[in-house]
C-alpha cells in the first residue's frame, strides 16, 4: 500500500508541475534524489541509441541539479531537471 501511495503522490507531482517530456518518448525513467547525476547520466547515456526515451531527474537541492546539468553538457547529454523535496509529497 505504501508503494502505491507513493506511486500516486509521484504521478500527482509530475502532473501539478510536468517537466517538459517529449511527446514523442515512449519510456520515460524518474531518478528520484538524483543527486548530481550519478545514475542519470549513464542511464540517458545508455539509452540515447533510443531517441524515444527521455530521463527526467528530481532532486531538492539545486546546486545538485546545476551540476548534474553542467556534466550532462559537457557529455554531450539531454537529461530533464525538476528541483522538488520529495518530503514534499
Amino acid at each position: 500500500a505504501a508503494v502505491e501511495a507513493f506511486r500516486v503522490a509521484v504521478e500527482e507531482l509530475l502532473l501539478e508541475s510536468p517537466p517538459k517530456v517529449d511527446e514523442k518518448a515512449t519510456l520515460v525513467v524518474a531518478d528520484l534524489g538524483c543527486g548530481t547525476g550519478n545514475l542519470a547520466l549513464p542511464l540517458q547515456w545508455s539509452l540515447d541509441a533510443n531517441k524515444d526515451a527521455q530521463i527526467i531527474a528530481i532532486d531538492r537541492n539545486e546546486k545538485s541539479l546545476k551540476r548534474l546539468e553542467d556534466r550532462a553538457k559537457r557529455a554531450n547529454v539531454v537529461v530533464q531537471t525538476m528541483a522538488q523535496h520529495l518530503e514534499d509529497l
